[in-house]
């Protein structure tokens, strides 16, 4: 549809033209080339700019050195990806992604194997690579336990990880143990491992030695901070970051369970307890709880990680229903 009269927005040009009835732009032109002629005008330096850089660029030429690694000859070239002097080196550069077929270094394994870096990749997997590194630092004198390959230590006949057979070390862990107001009942085996002890209350606990040695204490009865299983307990199922592919799942013991709640929203804001269960005898509840944290860490089909689990495929209501799957309901 046709609208009014009006004269062209160029300076250069005075023609007078109908426009389109829908046309409400301040300026209109009588074609497109006095359109581009004012833009042009209008933004002439910054054009100009535009080209001269973009020739410069084409002229612009890079000094480098050949990338193939057995040829150091400099060149002078004016595009930007040209990386080798020649084709022949372009050939060579580029066949280093190629595949070589190897034979794994171990002389226990005769797997072949294919690698792209020849000079690196020795060994077909990372169980031949240690393997082969063990038999390379085989020592002369080896330690005397249990068949160990490790150099023993100078002034004894073990290693630094058997060292703790030495009578000084056994000296120096019973003292430890002593001084904790332990008393092992059991040769020591690992600092790692349940140790069989009396503490000085006639209890006959298991803690690990390398517990006692960071100086936490041998017997719950006998805690004086942290959870007081002398005293009931409240154990709590709640969950937090709820509809969200993280969703995950806590339970826990507390003897002030308004404060543990508080605590756990400083970290999760959404944290919510569903359930709780209150515990007359505390030890019992302490066992519980190691009873259900054990089936997480066993069960693989329920995600375990940080004293939370993941509600991928299982989410228990109530602490008891909890109780009933991992089969230790008759614990209440």
């Amino acid at each position: 549809m046709k609208g009014d009269t009006a004269v062209c927005a160029s300076p250069e040009c005075d023609n007078k033209f109908v426009r389109d009835k829908h046309n409400t732009q301040k300026f209109s032109y009588c074609s497109r080339r006095c359109k581009s002629r004012v833009y042009y005008l209008r933004h002439r330096d910054r054009l100009i700019a535009r080209e001269r850089k973009k020739r410069e660029k084409t002229n612009q030429k890079f000094e480098r050195v050949c990338a193939w690694r057995e040829c150091d000859n400099k060149f002078t070239t004016k595009y930007s990806q040209q990386w080798t002097c020649s084709p022949p080196c372009y050939q060579r550069w580029k066949s280093r992604h190629t595949p070589t077929k190897l034979i794994c270094a171990n002389p226990e394994c005769d797997n072949e194997f294919e690698t792209t870096r020849p000079d690196n990749d020795l060994y077909c997997c990372k169980d031949c690579r240690r393997i082969a590194t063990r038999l390379n630092n085989r020592s002369d004198v080896p330690c005397v336990k249990d068949n160990c390959i490790t150099e023993k230590v100078e002034g004894t006949d073990y290693c630094r990880k058997h060292q703790a057979f030495t009578p000084e070390f056994q000296e120096k862990i019973f003292k430890i143990m002593n001084d904790a107001g332990l008393e092992p009942l059991e040769p020591y085996v690992d600092s790692m491992q349940r140790w069989k002890c009396r503490h000085s209350c006639g209890e006959i606990v298991y803690p690990p030695y390398a517990r006692i040695q960071q100086g936490n204490g041998g017997c719950m009865s006998c805690v004086t901070t942290g959870l007081d299983p002398n005293e009931p307990l409240i154990m709590y199922l709640g969950y937090m970051q709820h509809g969200t592919e993280n969703e995950k799942g806590k339970i826990g013991l507390s003897c002030d369970l308004e404060r543990r709640i508080g605590e756990h929203k400083q970290d999760f804001e959404d944290f919510e307890v569903v359930d709780v269960i209150c515990f007359d005898d505390g030890f019992l509840a302490v066992e519980v709880e190691k009873q259900m944290i054990n089936f997480l860490k066993e069960n693989r089909t329920v995600p375990y990680k940080r004293e939370f689990f993941y509600t991928t495929d299982w989410k228990p209501e109530t602490v008891k229903e909890f109780l009933e799957v991992a089969g230790i309901s008759n614990m209440l």
